[in-house]
């Protein structure tokens, strides 16, 4: 039985200011050792491949992940941005991300998670990696030494990425992470949840975003399962994110232009440095 595996997932946001808007949607996560990536293709056959394209029902597309970074492979990749942020002092073992997978040969995942293990599996820092729908990307990395449990991760992060056209840079957002095991063969029922706090830097109400889900070994049997259940997912998260956004539009809630941005720098407004305020990954737009 592999690391690897599929988790039944709900995400949440809820807006309060200016206007109240919620909503909870059910989706599907995988949680993907880079070690057993070989082993997968061979066990899920045609259902699941690595840069497959429409080849295969499901693929991890490479070329989408931590694009700002060098490297030809995803773990020297991870190593890369550890090292641009200062988090390189342990040597990288075991990397586990947890994403959303390409269907039928479209990719999206809001926010992937990277869960970086020295050699003893120990967790030493957490990659979020973020993703906007302008193809733009930014990395924030959590470290093990900031961390007061081991069980529940919390950082806070300036705000440096341009995600949701209704939140500007002006914010303070804070990060919550429970992460999964390492080891984790045949742990059925073990959580993960990612929480995003956005603080706006006014003392409104906070802008919340949640995912969190269970864990079940990724068989052939549950990735077909998941498939049946949650069809063409990453084509129903970007339309959801589109939906969303036109309601908030319509109830003329301020839509903010993008600013520039620049591979590991951020988003920068027009004429001006990168925001030194607060954020880490949204689920989408709020």
């Amino acid at each position: 039985m592999t690391v690897s595996s599929v988790y039944r997932s709900t995400v949440h946001h809820v807006r309060q200011t200016p206007v109240r808007n919620a909503f909870a949607a059910k989706v599907c996560w995988y949680l993907l050792d880079l070690d057993e990536l070989p082993q997968l293709e061979r066990d899920l056959g045609p259902l699941f491949g690595v840069d497959a394209g429409r080849s295969r029902l499901t693929t991890l597309d490479t070329a989408r992940h931590l694009i700002t970074e060098s490297g030809s492979t995803l773990r020297e990749r991870a190593a890369a941005c550890l090292a641009r942020t200062g988090a390189d002092d342990f040597t990288l073992a075991r990397t586990l991300l947890y994403t959303n997978l390409g269907v039928a040969g479209y990719t999206f995942a809001p926010v992937s998670l990277w869960f970086c293990h020295d050699p003893d599996d120990v967790l030493q820092a957490i990659i979020v990696e973020v993703n906007n729908t302008y193809g733009e990307q930014h990395p924030y990395v959590m470290r093990a030494a900031d961390q007061a449990s081991p069980g529940r991760w919390r950082s806070r992060f300036d705000k440096r990425f341009h995600v949701s056209p209704f939140h500007g840079l002006d914010m303070q957002y804070d990060i919550e992470v429970v992460p999964p095991s390492p080891r984790g063969r045949g742990t059925r029922g073990e959580p993960i949840r990612l929480a995003v706090r956005a603080n706006h830097l006014d003392d409104r109400p906070p802008f919340v975003a949640t995912i969190q889900g269970t864990r079940q070994p990724l068989t052939r049997r549950a990735l077909v399962h998941m498939q049946l259940r949650y069809p063409l997912l990453p084509q129903r998260v970007i339309a959801l994110i589109h939906l969303h956004a036109l309601r908030l539009w319509l109830r003329r809630v301020r839509f903010i232009p993008k600013p520039p941005w620049q591979a590991r720098v951020g988003s920068r407004p027009p004429g001006g440095p990168v925001a030194r305020t607060h954020e880490v990954a949204q689920v989408g737009h709020d």
